[in-house]
């Protein structure tokens, strides 16, 4: 990893060059930026996670670097030097202020956040040092032999005020470009679990999988709740749970409670174990309207493996054009009726981690067709393009192409940057809605 980025890293927190001794923004003024949350791979290996940073609560994120093998590293409540940081905004910029656990030195860098990309600017250090020699800010220049390397440590005593005048004052010199780091936003989790078994319905000609999967997207710092969400389903029967809970540690669980979409009282609890974890679900009280998910509660406890790094399990599983009409009829009924057999899913690719499908829908006595253009990312609808009409559809280079429209009048939709909000199709102007 590049330099800058090694300030992240615990072990060689205590040996970077540049520190404050005093925030540039007090921490009382921290916020969380959910865009920085999750893993975090280089671009050089999209395929494996190097980082993750959760919310750890009180405003302040926990850093942690992954092992070599895929399975992630425990946070460590009780640990004296884990790293944690603050997000902070300040004339115009927004910085990762990264101290230990004694909170009493800062480690500052610049960061910004554009289509699931964060890049990392190092502070100039040389203009530093001399702002130091030269009396404008308090501190002290040493070097010290680490590991047997030379080592120069630049210490700001500055108070918080005397840096922001600092900063405002000499805007222009504070950064080092050649020391600008990008990493790509791996997924939006820290932690994932899954299992699929197989199941014999009473059919002996139709086999079914039940499928469980529980993502953590946040552990609080003293680990006793965390954040997830659960995806639970038996293909090809039942319909999907897809909901988020709050678990609370009791005794060696955690255990977490919710209303399923048909008004089903459900319970459960997760467990960390050395290969993965347990997880189980249960029904406390069925709604008249909700037995027919009974075959979803009951059954053992699951032994879920890591699969942090396989962001496409479930979708592999269950099949994509199936897990789909099962994710979209459970986001909206009325516009995805899965049990329709006049509905039908169609999956066109996956550009940025989105998955794009294109949905039909006949409708009314005169046979009317709904078209729909369904974005989906970590197995949620998030919004739709409606009333293209093409049966030749196909991804190139991050954009959708209509084979079957005249594409030498832009009737494209280029995904290079984002997903655009307005675009002309077949001399028609679609907006995109944002579910």
């Amino acid at each position: 990893m590049k330099k800058v980025f090694l300030l992240l890293i615990p072990t060689l927190f205590l040996t970077s060059c540049m520190y404050f001794r005093n925030p540039l923004v007090p921490v009382s003024e921290a916020l969380i930026d959910e865009e920085l949350t999750g893993l975090w791979c280089s671009s050089d290996n999209p395929d494996k996670p190097e980082f993750q940073i959760s919310n750890a609560g009180n405003n302040q994120y926990l850093f942690n670097e992954l092992d070599d093998n895929p399975k992630l590293s425990e946070i460590k409540s009780n640990d004296k030097d884990f790293t944690r940081a603050y997000s902070v905004q300040f004339d115009g910029n927004k910085y990762l202020m990264i101290t230990n656990n004694k909170a009493d030195t800062y480690l500052t860098v610049k960061y910004e956040i554009n289509d699931e990309n964060v890049y990392f600017t190092g502070l100039n250090e040389s203009f530093f040092e001399n702002a130091v020699i030269e009396n404008k800010l308090s501190g002290n220049v040493s070097t010290e032999k680490i590991l047997g390397v030379d080592s120069k440590h630049i210490e700001i005593t500055s108070k918080t005020n005397e840096l922001q005048k600092f900063f405002k004052e000499n805007k222009d010199s504070l950064f080092n470009t050649d020391e600008k780091t990008t990493y790509k936003k791996f997924a939006d989790y820290i932690q994932k679990f899954s299992k699929s078994d197989t199941w014999h319905s009473d059919s002996p000609d139709v086999t079914c999988k039940l499928i469980s999967e529980i993502k953590i997207y946040s552990i609080s710092r003293d680990k006793k709740t965390i954040q997830a969400e659960i995806f639970h389903v038996m293909t090809p029967f039942s319909p999907v749970i897809c909901t988020k809970v709050e678990l609370k540690l009791k005794g060696d669980k955690y255990v977490f409670a919710f209303t399923d979409p048909w008004h089903n009282k459900a319970f459960g609890w997760f467990k960390y174990t050395d290969d993965g974890a347990q997880f189980f679900i249960d029904c406390k009280k069925f709604d008249k309207n909700g037995k027919n998910c009974a075959r979803l509660y009951g059954t053992e406890p699951s032994t879920l493996c890591d699969t942090t790094v396989d962001k496409d399990f479930v979708k592999r599983e269950i099949g994509g054009e199936d897990i789909a009409k099962k994710i979209l009829n459970n986001f909206d009924k009325r516009l995805f009726p899965a049990d329709n057999k006049d509905f039908c899913v169609h999956y066109i690719g996956t550009i940025n981690d989105i998955d794009i499908y294109k949905t039909e829908l006949i409708w009314g006595s005169a046979r009317r067709c709904t078209h729909r253009l369904v974005f989906v990312k970590n197995l949620k609808p998030f919004g739709e393009y409606s009333g293209i009409v093409s049966d030749k559809i196909r991804i190139k280079n991050k954009t959708i192409v209509f084979d079957d429209i005249d594409g030498s009048i832009g009737n494209v939709i280029d995904m290079t940057n984002s997903i655009p909000q307005k675009i002309y199709i077949d001399g028609e102007q679609k907006e995109f809605w944002k579910y």
